[in-house]
C-alpha cells in the first residue's frame, strides 16, 4: 500500500510539472527567442580609439561667450569657462592653459590694442578618467571696436600631444559717449537753422572716433512723433562745432535735431545712443506759395507797372531786381543829316536800335519773356501822345 501511495505522489508531481511547463513555455520561449528592441543600446566610446579633439569635446565657455557672435557693449568685461581633457593615460592631466584676445581679420589701427595673455595653472594629477581645469579671466579692455576671437589654449602633461585651442570669434561695438550742449538758431526768413554743440574732449575720444552727425526728425505730427530722422550733415573730429541745415524746400511745423557722436565698429559705425543725447527743436512755417515760370524760378509779382519791383527766387535765395526801361521821347522833327559817328566794336549798327517809345525790359540771367507786351504797350502810349502833339499844333494853325 505505501508503495502505490508513493507512486501515485510521484505521477500527480510530474503532471503538474508538465501543466507548468506548457504554461510558461509561450513567455520564456518569448523572452529568450525575441529580442527587446524599446531601449537602443548606448554605445560607449573607447577611450584609446579617441581622436585628439574628441578628447577636448567637453570644453566650454560660459555664456555670453558660449555661442559665437556675441556684441561686447559694456568695458571691461570678463571670460569664463572650463577645459575638459578625456585621458589618454590614467597620468594624464591639463597643465595650464592660456586665454588670449586677437584681432580677427583686419589689422588693428592706431591706438588700437588687445590685452596681454593672461595664464591659468592647473592643480596637478587627477584620479578621474576626465581632467578639468575651470578659468575666469577679468578686466579684458579692448580700446577699438572691431572683430574680434577668443581663444583658450590648453597643454597636458605629455611632450608628444599637441596643444588644444577652443576658439570663439566675438564682436565688440561700445557706444561713444553722447553729445551735449546743444543749441538751434532759427534764421526764418531765410530759412537756416544753425545747430552748435559742445564736441567731446579728448580724453573722451575713443581712438577710432570718426566724428559727428547731425539729425533731423519732423515735422511732429498729432500723436507728438517726429517719425523717422534723417541725417542733416556730418562733421569730422577737428571740425568746427557747428552745421546749417537749409530749411528752404521743407514744411512748416516743429522739427528737433540731435547730434550724435560716430566711431568705428566691427559691421557699421556706432553712434551715441539717443537716450543721453541732448535735443533741441524749432518751429518754422510754411514756405511762400510763388507762381513757378517756363524755367522754373518762382517769381513774385510787384504792384508796379512792367514789372517793376518785382522778386525773384532761385535756389531758396531771394533777390529784388528793379528793370530799367528807356524813357519814351516826342519826335519833334528832324534835321537835315544826322551824324552818328564811327561804331565802336561790338556796338549795334544802325536798324539795330530800339524803336522810339519801346522800352527794353532784360533781367540778369533771365530772357525777354516780358520785352514783348511791355513794349507793344509802350508803343501804343508813344503814338497816342504823338497825335495829341499833332492835334494841338493843328488848332493853333
Amino acid at each position: 500500500m505505501p508503495e502505490r501511495r508513493s507512486r501515485r505522489l510521484l505521477g500527480a508531481l510530474a503532471a503538474a510539472g508538465a501543466l507548468a511547463l506548457v504554461a510558461g513555455g509561450p513567455a520564456a520561449l518569448a523572452q529568450t527567442d525575441v529580442p527587446d528592441d524599446s531601449v537602443p543600446e548606448r554605445e560607449v566610446p573607447d577611450p584609446d580609439q579617441l581622436s585628439w579633439e574628441q578628447r577636448w569635446a567637453a570644453s566650454a565657455l560660459d555664456a555670453p561667450f558660449d555661442v559665437p557672435g556675441h556684441v561686447v557693449r559694456l568695458q571691461p568685461f570678463a571670460v569664463s569657462g572650463v577645459m575638459r581633457y578625456e585621458k589618454a593615460r590614467p597620468a594624464d592631466h591639463i597643465v595650464e592653459i592660456e586665454v588670449r584676445v586677437v584681432p580677427e581679420g583686419a589689422r588693428l589701427g592706431d591706438g588700437c590694442t588687445v590685452p596681454d595673455p593672461v595664464v591659468v595653472p592647473g592643480s596637478g594629477p587627477q584620479p578621474e578618467i576626465t581632467s578639468e581645469l575651470p578659468f575666469f579671466v577679468n578686466g579684458l579692455q579692448l580700446p577699438c571696436n572691431g572683430a574680434y576671437a577668443l581663444e583658450v589654449e590648453a597643454t597636458v602633461d605629455d611632450p608628444s600631444s599637441p596643444t588644444y585651442t577652443l576658439r570663439r570669434p566675438f564682436d565688440v561695438g561700445v557706444l561713444p559717449d553722447p553729445v551735449t550742449d546743444l543749441a538751434v538758431d532759427l534764421d526764418e526768413p531765410a530759412r537756416r537753422a544753425a545747430v552748435t554743440f559742445t564736441p567731446l574732449s579728448r580724453d573722451q575720444l575713443a581712438p577710432d572716433a570718426i566724428g559727428y552727425v547731425l539729425e533731423r526728425g519732423g515735422p511732429v505730427d498729432d500723436g507728438g512723433s517726429f517719425g523717422t530722422y534723417v541725417d542733416v550733415a556730418t562733421l569730422g573730429v577737428d571740425d568746427r562745432p557747428r552745421f546749417v541745415d537749409d530749411l528752404a524746400r521743407v514744411a512748416g511745423g516743429t522739427y528737433e535735431y540731435r547730434v550724435r557722436a560716430v566711431r568705428g565698429g566691427a559691421r557699421e559705425p556706432e553712434r551715441s545712443s539717443i537716450l543721453d543725447t541732448e535735443t533741441a527743436r524749432i518751429t518754422i512755417g510754411e514756405p511762400s506759395e510763388t507762381p513757378t515760370t517756363d524755367r522754373g524760378a518762382a517769381i513774385t509779382r510787384g504792384s508796379g507797372r512792367g514789372g517793376a519791383g518785382a522778386t525773384s527766387r532761385r535756389g531758396g535765395a531771394v533777390r529784388s531786381t528793379a528793370r530799367a526801361t528807356t524813357p519814351t521821347t516826342l519826335d519833334t522833327g528832324f534835321e537835315g543829316t544826322l551824324d552818328y559817328g564811327a561804331r565802336a566794336p561790338g556796338s549795334r549798327a544802325f536798324g539795330d536800335e530800339p524803336l522810339a517809345g519801346q522800352s527794353i525790359i532784360q533781367d540778369e540771367g533771365e530772357g525777354f519773356d516780358l520785352a514783348a507786351p511791355v513794349a507793344g504797350a509802350l508803343v501804343l502810349v508813344g503814338w497816342a501822345g504823338h497825335i495829341a502833339y499833332l492835334n494841338r499844333l493843328a488848332k493853333q494853325l
